[in-house]
């Protein structure tokens, strides 16, 4: 992935959990989700919002999926005041699967329209550990035009 914006400013945060990732079937739309035989995760591709975190065997969900919830929020402090950020306040979304592995997933967020960090994008990667059962989950907060990062508040599951 490429950024045209050199003035980069990236805070990254991490954190493990219960995640699995995967791609659709062959013939469909691409799909931000995959499922093992002990985890399915999947995401809106519009939007990003968790939609999915069930075991396939049994079919028990393990999160509500309730549409409100954010699957992260940011708190910044603007010159004009406090300002909190969730994907629903992103003018565009997208997700990708980096070449060198079919076990990660990126999904990015940008078009805040914050006039002071015009180039803000969030991005979290997800990827599958190799036992299968876990995940790791990473935030990074881009071109924060160096404004001040209050708190994160990720994952947010529902």
């Amino acid at each position: 992935m490429m950024f045209a914006d050199r003035r980069r400013t990236r805070f990254v945060v991490g954190w493990g959990a219960l995640v699995v990732l995967a791609v659709a079937a062959a013939g469909q739309a691409p799909a931000a989700r995959l499922e093992n035989a002990r985890l399915r995760v999947a995401f809106d591709s519009d939007t990003g919002r968790l939609t999915e975190f069930t075991d396939p065997h049994n079919g028990h969900p393990f999160v509500d999926g309730a549409p409100d919830d954010a699957l992260w929020r940011l708190a910044l402090t603007l010159p004009s005041g406090a300002r909190e950020l969730s994907p629903a306040d992103a003018a565009a979304f997208s997700f990708a699967r980096p070449e060198e592995s079919m076990d990660t997933l990126e999904l990015t967020w940008a078009g805040f329209g914050l006039d002071d960090a015009p180039a803000l994008r969030v991005t979290v990667t997800v990827s599958l550990a190799a036992d299968g059962s876990t995940a790791l989950w990473r935030i990074a907060i881009e071109d924060t035009a160096g404004l001040p990062i209050n708190a994160v508040r990720f994952p947010r599951l529902p």
